[in-house]
């Protein structure tokens, strides 16, 4: 598994999960006919929020925070 951690300035436009994942999807768009599955998800336990990014085979996670 991989992790991208992104850091937005406060001042920086409101950005969501599911807005991530949506441009994800628009920029990968060319991998969904390779297995490619992008959605906002969230740790049940934490209820920590990130998108997950799954290939068949393996995955990769992007987080946000606010500095």
């Amino acid at each position: 598994m991989s992790v991208i951690h992104a850091y937005l300035a406060k001042s920086s436009s409101p950005y969501s999960y599911e807005r991530l994942a949506s441009e994800l999807s628009a920029y990968f768009d060319f991998e969904t006919k390779n297995g490619l599955e992008i959605a906002a998800s969230a740790n049940p336990f934490t209820k920590e929020k990130y998108v997950i990014l799954r290939w068949p085979g393996w995955s990769f996670t992007a987080h946000l925070a606010v500095l």
